[in-house]
C-alpha cells in the first residue's frame, strides 16, 4: 500500500505543473484578439513569476484525492489477479 501511495504522489508531483499550464492555456481569454499567453513556456514563466513555484501545484489536493485511491486499488487488484493466475496455472495438469 505504501508503494502505491508513493507512486501516486510522485506521479502527481511530476504531472500537476503540466496539468495546471494546460488548463490555463485552454481557459485563457483573448483580449482584443491577443492571447494572454504566447506559448506553453510563457505560461510556465508567468505562473512562476506571479505565484511562485507553488502556483504550478494548485489543485494538487484534488489530484491526490483522485489518484491515491485509484492507484492503491489498481495495485491491490493487480497483485491479487497475478496470484490467482499463477495459482491456477500451477494447479493445472498438462
Amino acid at each position: 500500500l505504501c508503494a502505491g501511495a508513493a507512486s501516486a504522489l510522485s506521479a502527481s508531483l511530476a504531472t500537476n505543473p503540466v496539468d495546471v499550464v494546460k488548463t490555463r492555456i485552454i481557459n485563457m481569454k483573448k483580449a482584443a484578439g491577443k492571447a494572454h499567453y504566447a506559448s506553453t513556456l510563457d505560461c510556465f514563466v508567468r505562473t512562476i513569476a506571479a505565484e511562485g513555484l507553488f502556483g504550478l501545484y494548485k489543485g494538487i489536493s484534488a489530484t491526490m484525492a483522485r489518484l491515491v485511491p485509484h492507484t492503491l486499488i489498481l495495485w491491490v487488484v493487480q497483485e491479487r489477479t497475478m496470484r490467482f493466475i499463477l495459482a491456477y496455472e500451477s494447479s493445472k495438469d498438462y
